[in-house]
Protein backbone atom coordinates (compact mmCIF):
# COMPACT_ATOMS: atom_id res chain seq x y z
CA UNK A 1 0.00 0.00 0.00
CA UNK A 2 1.54 3.14 -1.29
CA UNK A 3 1.87 6.00 1.47
CA UNK A 4 -0.32 8.84 1.13
CA UNK A 5 1.72 12.22 1.40
CA UNK A 6 0.19 15.76 1.41
CA UNK A 7 1.77 18.59 0.35
CA UNK A 8 0.21 21.84 1.32
CA UNK A 9 -0.09 23.67 -2.27
CA UNK A 10 -1.71 26.98 -0.96
CA UNK A 11 1.22 27.71 1.46
CA UNK A 12 3.72 26.95 -1.91
CA UNK A 13 1.66 29.24 -4.16
CA UNK A 14 1.49 31.74 -1.27
CA UNK A 15 5.68 31.44 -1.79
CA UNK A 16 5.70 31.49 -5.30
CA UNK A 17 3.22 34.80 -5.52
CA UNK A 18 5.90 36.87 -3.01
CA UNK A 19 7.25 39.49 -4.82
CA UNK A 20 11.23 38.58 -4.69
CA UNK A 21 13.10 40.88 -2.22
CA UNK A 22 16.58 39.81 -2.56
CA UNK A 23 19.06 39.80 -4.78
CA UNK A 24 20.74 37.23 -3.03
CA UNK A 25 21.53 34.05 -5.27
CA UNK A 26 20.55 30.65 -4.11
CA UNK A 27 23.40 28.98 -6.06
CA UNK A 28 25.30 28.38 -3.24
CA UNK A 29 27.40 25.37 -2.71
CA UNK A 30 26.25 24.95 0.81
CA UNK A 31 22.58 25.17 0.33
CA UNK A 32 22.77 21.89 -1.59
CA UNK A 33 25.05 19.97 1.01
CA UNK A 34 22.91 16.75 1.94
CA UNK A 35 20.05 17.90 -0.37
CA UNK A 36 17.76 14.85 -1.31
CA UNK A 37 16.47 15.90 -4.71
CA UNK A 38 13.11 14.32 -4.44
CA UNK A 39 9.61 15.63 -5.23
CA UNK A 40 8.92 15.29 -1.67
CA UNK A 41 11.72 16.49 0.26
CA UNK A 42 10.78 20.20 1.72
CA UNK A 43 14.23 21.01 1.44
CA UNK A 44 14.14 20.76 -1.84
CA UNK A 45 10.55 22.06 -2.64
CA UNK A 46 11.99 25.35 -0.34
CA UNK A 47 14.73 25.75 -2.55
CA UNK A 48 13.18 25.49 -5.83
CA UNK A 49 10.87 28.17 -5.05
CA UNK A 50 13.55 30.55 -3.94
CA UNK A 51 15.40 29.24 -7.25
CA UNK A 52 12.13 30.46 -9.47
CA UNK A 53 11.59 33.56 -7.42
CA UNK A 54 15.52 34.69 -8.08
CA UNK A 55 15.34 33.80 -11.86
CA UNK A 56 11.73 35.30 -12.27
CA UNK A 57 11.03 37.83 -9.75
CA UNK A 58 8.97 39.86 -11.92
CA UNK A 59 7.10 37.25 -13.91
CA UNK A 60 4.68 35.01 -11.94
CA UNK A 61 3.51 32.54 -14.75
CA UNK A 62 7.07 31.95 -15.69
CA UNK A 63 7.88 31.26 -12.09
CA UNK A 64 4.97 28.93 -11.53
CA UNK A 65 6.24 27.08 -14.89
CA UNK A 66 9.58 26.85 -13.87
CA UNK A 67 8.82 25.42 -10.28
CA UNK A 68 6.30 22.74 -11.64
CA UNK A 69 8.99 21.96 -13.95
CA UNK A 70 11.67 21.50 -11.68
CA UNK A 71 9.25 19.19 -9.37
CA UNK A 72 8.43 16.99 -12.26
CA UNK A 73 11.81 16.59 -13.20
CA UNK A 74 12.94 17.05 -10.02
CA UNK A 75 16.52 14.69 -10.18
CA UNK A 76 17.71 16.45 -13.21
CA UNK A 77 16.85 19.82 -12.29
CA UNK A 78 18.03 19.30 -8.34
CA UNK A 79 21.68 18.15 -10.34
CA UNK A 80 21.58 20.63 -12.60
CA UNK A 81 21.08 23.18 -10.01
CA UNK A 82 23.99 21.88 -7.79
CA UNK A 83 25.88 21.84 -11.41
CA UNK A 84 25.87 25.57 -11.14
CA UNK A 85 25.88 26.41 -7.52
CA UNK A 86 29.33 24.55 -7.14
CA UNK A 87 31.06 25.52 -10.23
CA UNK A 88 32.62 29.37 -9.62
CA UNK A 89 32.20 30.09 -12.99
CA UNK A 90 28.62 28.88 -14.10
CA UNK A 91 27.33 30.52 -10.50
CA UNK A 92 28.43 33.50 -11.84
CA UNK A 93 26.87 33.16 -15.68
CA UNK A 94 23.85 32.41 -14.11
CA UNK A 95 23.35 35.40 -11.88
CA UNK A 96 23.90 37.44 -15.16
CA UNK A 97 21.92 34.93 -17.33
CA UNK A 98 19.44 33.54 -15.28
CA UNK A 99 17.50 31.54 -18.12
CA UNK A 100 20.58 29.01 -17.89
CA UNK A 101 19.11 27.72 -15.15
CA UNK A 102 15.97 26.28 -16.88
CA UNK A 103 17.79 25.55 -20.08
CA UNK A 104 17.27 22.09 -19.66
CA UNK A 105 13.56 22.25 -19.12
CA UNK A 106 13.20 23.27 -22.59
CA UNK A 107 14.18 21.51 -26.59
CA UNK A 108 17.76 22.29 -26.91
CA UNK A 109 20.15 20.88 -29.49
CA UNK A 110 17.67 18.14 -31.34
CA UNK A 111 13.58 18.39 -31.40
CA UNK A 112 13.62 14.84 -29.90
CA UNK A 113 16.63 15.42 -26.82
CA UNK A 114 14.67 13.78 -23.72
CA UNK A 115 14.88 15.89 -20.58
CA UNK A 116 17.62 13.49 -19.55
CA UNK A 117 20.09 13.73 -22.62
CA UNK A 118 19.09 17.54 -22.22
CA UNK A 119 20.28 17.71 -19.06
CA UNK A 120 23.21 15.60 -19.85
CA UNK A 121 24.64 17.73 -22.98
CA UNK A 122 24.78 20.62 -20.42
CA UNK A 123 26.33 19.29 -18.16
CA UNK A 124 29.11 17.86 -20.06
CA UNK A 125 29.29 21.03 -22.08
CA UNK A 126 30.30 23.31 -19.22
CA UNK A 127 32.50 20.85 -17.65
CA UNK A 128 34.16 20.00 -20.52
CA UNK A 129 34.66 23.83 -21.52
CA UNK A 130 36.15 24.62 -17.85
CA UNK A 131 38.68 21.73 -19.02
CA UNK A 132 39.91 22.74 -22.20
CA UNK A 133 39.63 27.19 -22.52
CA UNK A 134 41.82 28.76 -19.93
CA UNK A 135 40.03 30.43 -17.31
CA UNK A 136 40.52 34.25 -18.23
CA UNK A 137 38.84 33.15 -22.13
CA UNK A 138 36.19 31.62 -20.32
CA UNK A 139 35.42 34.87 -18.56
CA UNK A 140 35.87 36.74 -21.40
CA UNK A 141 33.74 34.47 -23.64
CA UNK A 142 30.72 33.66 -21.16
CA UNK A 143 30.54 36.90 -18.59
CA UNK A 144 32.37 39.47 -20.32
CA UNK A 145 30.31 39.92 -23.77
CA UNK A 146 32.53 37.63 -25.73
CA UNK A 147 35.90 37.31 -27.28
CA UNK A 148 37.01 39.02 -30.03
CA UNK A 149 38.40 36.81 -32.95
CA UNK A 150 39.19 38.87 -35.61
CA UNK A 151 38.72 42.17 -36.69
CA UNK A 152 38.95 42.54 -40.42
CA UNK A 153 39.11 46.60 -42.20
CA UNK A 154 37.96 46.59 -45.64
CA UNK A 155 37.39 50.43 -46.02
CA UNK A 156 37.53 52.98 -43.32
CA UNK A 157 33.78 52.47 -43.31
CA UNK A 158 33.64 48.82 -43.34
CA UNK A 159 35.01 46.93 -40.38
CA UNK A 160 33.80 43.29 -39.65
CA UNK A 161 34.05 41.69 -36.12
CA UNK A 162 34.25 37.97 -35.71
CA UNK A 163 33.17 37.41 -32.08
CA UNK A 164 32.47 33.85 -29.62
CA UNK A 165 30.23 34.41 -27.18
CA UNK A 166 27.49 32.42 -24.89
CA UNK A 167 24.08 31.66 -26.48
CA UNK A 168 21.98 33.76 -24.75
CA UNK A 169 18.26 32.66 -23.39
CA UNK A 170 16.67 30.89 -24.87
CA UNK A 171 19.90 29.43 -26.38
CA UNK A 172 18.45 26.26 -27.77
CA UNK A 173 20.26 26.17 -30.71
CA UNK A 174 23.72 25.29 -28.67
CA UNK A 175 25.55 26.83 -25.79
CA UNK A 176 27.75 28.91 -27.28
CA UNK A 177 27.79 31.62 -30.73
CA UNK A 178 30.36 32.52 -33.11
CA UNK A 179 28.72 35.77 -34.37
CA UNK A 180 30.08 37.96 -37.42
CA UNK A 181 28.95 41.56 -37.79
CA UNK A 182 29.50 44.79 -38.54
CA UNK A 183 31.80 47.08 -36.19
CA UNK A 184 29.34 49.02 -34.04
CA UNK A 185 26.75 46.86 -34.95
CA UNK A 186 25.70 44.14 -32.88
CA UNK A 187 23.02 42.85 -35.15
CA UNK A 188 24.96 39.42 -36.45
CA UNK A 189 25.64 38.95 -40.65
CA UNK A 190 25.75 35.53 -39.66
CA UNK A 191 25.81 33.24 -36.22
CA UNK A 192 26.46 29.82 -35.75
CA UNK A 193 25.59 27.78 -32.14
CA UNK A 194 27.07 25.15 -31.22
CA UNK A 195 27.46 22.50 -28.06
CA UNK A 196 30.69 20.68 -26.76
CA UNK A 197 29.85 16.96 -27.11
CA UNK A 198 32.83 14.84 -25.03
CA UNK A 199 32.93 11.18 -25.66
CA UNK A 200 35.49 8.28 -25.05
CA UNK A 201 36.02 8.69 -28.62
CA UNK A 202 36.61 12.06 -28.19
CA UNK A 203 35.15 16.12 -28.28
CA UNK A 204 32.72 16.46 -30.61
CA UNK A 205 31.16 20.35 -31.52
CA UNK A 206 27.31 19.99 -32.48
CA UNK A 207 26.01 22.60 -34.83
CA UNK A 208 22.55 23.11 -33.21
CA UNK A 209 22.01 26.11 -35.83
CA UNK A 210 23.45 28.55 -38.43
CA UNK A 211 21.25 32.09 -38.87
CA UNK A 212 21.01 35.20 -40.63
CA UNK A 213 20.16 38.69 -40.15
CA UNK A 214 16.19 38.89 -39.84
CA UNK A 215 14.10 41.55 -41.01
CA UNK A 216 12.84 42.68 -44.49
CA UNK A 217 16.20 44.12 -45.83
CA UNK A 218 18.08 40.74 -44.41
CA UNK A 219 19.09 39.79 -48.30
CA UNK A 220 20.54 43.17 -49.10
CA UNK A 221 22.33 43.41 -45.99
CA UNK A 222 24.28 39.91 -46.66
CA UNK A 223 24.55 40.82 -50.32
CA UNK A 224 26.32 43.92 -49.43
CA UNK A 225 28.76 42.15 -47.09
CA UNK A 226 29.51 39.51 -49.56
CA UNK A 227 30.57 41.97 -51.69
CA UNK A 228 32.89 43.49 -49.06
CA UNK A 229 34.36 40.23 -48.93
CA UNK A 230 34.98 39.37 -52.97
CA UNK A 231 31.57 37.20 -52.59
CA UNK A 232 32.13 35.44 -49.11
CA UNK A 233 29.15 34.36 -47.87
CA UNK A 234 28.97 35.16 -43.95
CA UNK A 235 28.03 31.97 -42.83
CA UNK A 236 30.87 30.86 -44.47
CA UNK A 237 33.26 32.94 -42.44
CA UNK A 238 31.81 31.37 -39.07
CA UNK A 239 31.62 27.88 -40.50
CA UNK A 240 35.60 28.81 -40.84
CA UNK A 241 35.82 30.12 -37.28
CA UNK A 242 34.36 26.90 -36.11
CA UNK A 243 36.75 24.28 -37.82
CA UNK A 244 39.34 27.11 -35.92
CA UNK A 245 38.04 25.95 -32.91
CA UNK A 246 38.15 22.23 -33.52
CA UNK A 247 41.67 22.19 -34.28
CA UNK A 248 42.45 24.71 -30.52
CA UNK A 249 40.09 22.23 -28.76
CA UNK A 250 41.50 18.78 -30.17
CA UNK A 251 37.51 18.34 -31.70
CA UNK A 252 38.16 15.33 -33.76
CA UNK A 253 34.27 15.56 -35.31
CA UNK A 254 31.94 17.72 -36.00
CA UNK A 255 27.84 16.97 -36.33
CA UNK A 256 25.21 19.30 -37.86
CA UNK A 257 21.42 19.12 -36.80
CA UNK A 258 18.97 18.23 -40.00
CA UNK A 259 15.83 20.28 -41.24
CA UNK A 260 13.40 17.98 -39.23
CA UNK A 261 15.74 18.31 -36.06
CA UNK A 262 16.28 21.79 -36.37
CA UNK A 263 14.29 24.02 -33.00
CA UNK A 264 13.71 26.77 -34.63
CA UNK A 265 12.63 25.67 -37.72
CA UNK A 266 8.36 25.67 -38.57
CA UNK A 267 6.76 23.86 -41.28
CA UNK A 268 4.70 27.38 -42.24
CA UNK A 269 7.38 29.68 -42.18
CA UNK A 270 10.36 29.55 -44.39
CA UNK A 271 13.67 28.69 -43.24
CA UNK A 272 16.85 28.28 -44.36
CA UNK A 273 17.62 24.63 -45.50
CA UNK A 274 20.32 23.03 -43.59
CA UNK A 275 20.52 19.77 -44.98
CA UNK A 276 21.49 21.56 -48.52
CA UNK A 277 23.45 23.39 -47.00
CA UNK A 278 25.97 21.09 -45.14
CA UNK A 279 25.99 19.00 -48.21
CA UNK A 280 27.16 21.68 -50.25
CA UNK A 281 30.26 21.39 -47.52
CA UNK A 282 30.86 17.90 -48.07
CA UNK A 283 28.56 16.63 -44.96
CA UNK A 284 27.41 12.84 -44.68
CA UNK A 285 24.14 11.78 -43.22
CA UNK A 286 24.63 9.30 -40.45
CA UNK A 287 22.35 7.05 -38.96
CA UNK A 288 20.94 9.89 -36.02
CA UNK A 289 19.84 11.92 -38.71
CA UNK A 290 22.68 14.53 -37.81
CA UNK A 291 25.41 15.37 -41.05
CA UNK A 292 28.87 14.55 -40.30
CA UNK A 293 31.39 17.31 -41.46
CA UNK A 294 34.70 16.67 -43.18
CA UNK A 295 37.60 17.13 -41.42
CA UNK A 296 38.12 20.47 -43.37
CA UNK A 297 35.88 22.45 -45.26
CA UNK A 298 35.85 22.35 -49.36
CA UNK A 299 37.03 25.91 -50.66
CA UNK A 300 37.02 26.48 -54.48
CA UNK A 301 39.92 25.51 -56.59
CA UNK A 302 41.57 27.95 -58.04
CA UNK A 303 43.06 26.44 -61.61
CA UNK A 304 39.25 24.95 -61.55
CA UNK A 305 38.00 28.54 -61.94
CA UNK A 306 38.25 31.01 -65.61
CA UNK A 307 41.28 32.86 -65.38
CA UNK A 308 39.17 36.26 -64.79
CA UNK A 309 37.42 34.58 -62.09
CA UNK A 310 40.74 33.69 -60.11
CA UNK A 311 41.60 37.15 -58.43
CA UNK A 312 38.31 36.97 -57.09
CA UNK A 313 38.83 33.33 -55.13
CA UNK A 314 42.10 34.28 -53.97
CA UNK A 315 40.83 37.31 -52.29
CA UNK A 316 38.40 34.60 -50.51
CA UNK A 317 40.96 32.08 -49.65
CA UNK A 318 42.86 35.25 -47.84
CA UNK A 319 40.03 36.42 -45.90
CA UNK A 320 39.67 32.90 -44.76
CA UNK A 321 42.85 31.86 -43.87
CA UNK A 322 42.90 35.66 -41.68
CA UNK A 323 39.98 34.50 -40.24
CA UNK A 324 41.38 30.91 -39.17
CA UNK A 325 44.49 32.40 -38.13
CA UNK A 326 43.10 35.27 -36.15
CA UNK A 327 40.47 32.81 -34.31
CA UNK A 328 43.61 30.53 -33.37
CA UNK A 329 45.61 33.32 -32.43
CA UNK A 330 42.81 34.77 -30.13
CA UNK A 331 42.05 31.57 -28.70
CA UNK A 332 45.94 30.84 -27.89
CA UNK A 333 46.29 33.92 -25.81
Amino acid sequence: MHQQIEIKKGTIENSLLKPHKTLNSPFSPHRFSNLQFRIFDPNYIRLIVEITRYCHPNETYNRFKMFYRSLFWSSHSGNWFQQLANSPLLSKLVQQEKGLAEKLHRHILRRDNSIAKRALLLSEHYAALEQIISPKLQYQILLNGGLLLSHIEITSEQHFELVLRYAKFPGKEGELSFCWHMAGNNSPLASLSFTIIPSINGLSLYIGGLQGPSGVNSRDIVAEASKAFSGLSPKRVVMEALFAFAKHVGASTILAVSDDQQISQTKTSKHFKYNDYWLSLGAQRNAENDYLLPQQLIRKQILETPTKRRVKYRRQHAYLDAIYQNTLNALDS
